[in-house]
């Protein structure tokens, strides 16, 4: 009887590890070059939206049926910017600033996603927490990029954070990941 249920527990593990896929990485097509893949006409698998299917770069959850009435998707996702990293020779990364903007209600939220192609297939290798109506992505040179993305005070309305954030990126040679170097925060200079 022992040997049956460590045999039963055996097999559960053994199913479990196949599936399950190793680390944080979603599930991904092929790729030769991530450089030269198409994003913007793909299945990207967004933060707390899941996989979206992208169409010139645009794409949306699933449409909302309520007592027959069809109130479209909640949520719009789109690729804001694509930007190329080569940190080191033969090392080529891309860089996605994806929008999720709530149609049906009030809100965005913008992400960092980071791509490699490896062992033959697109890897997520890089993303940030949602930030509240979006980020902008700058390119510093190949070994470090910001996130810039609103801050807001205690007593700010939605549409206008008073403040704004970056935060910095340094490839790091000895890990072979991009790492936060940096964050700064002061007040917003358009106000």
């Amino acid at each position: 009887m022992r040997s049956l249920r460590l045999s039963a527990s055996l097999a559960i593990i053994m199913v479990l590890c196949i599936a399950i896929p190793r680390g944080s990485r979603e599930a991904s097509p092929a790729c030769q070059k991530i450089a030269n893949y198409d994003f913007k006409n793909t299945t990207i698998n967004v933060p707390e939206y899941g996989p979206i299917k992208l169409t010139d770069g645009k794409g949306g959850t699933p449409r909302i049926v309520l007592d027959g009435k069809d109130l479209g998707s909640d949520w719009e996702i789109t690729i804001e910017q694509d930007l190329t990293l080569n940190p080191e020779p033969g090392i080529t990364l891309r860089l996605l600033n994806v929008n999720a903007d709530h149609l049906l209600g009030t809100g965005a939220w913008g992400y960092a996603l980071m791509y490699g192609c490896e062992e033959g297939h697109v890897r997520r290798v890089f993303e940030t927490v949602g930030h509240l109506y979006g980020i902008e992505l700058t390119k510093v040179n190949e070994r470090t990029f910001t996130v810039g993305f609103n801050v807001y005070l205690k007593n700010d309305p939605l549409c206008c954070s008073s403040w704004e954030g970056t935060d910095t990126y340094a490839w790091s040679p000895e890990d072979g990941v991009f790492k936060k170097i940096k964050t700064a925060k002061c007040p917003r200079r358009n106000n």
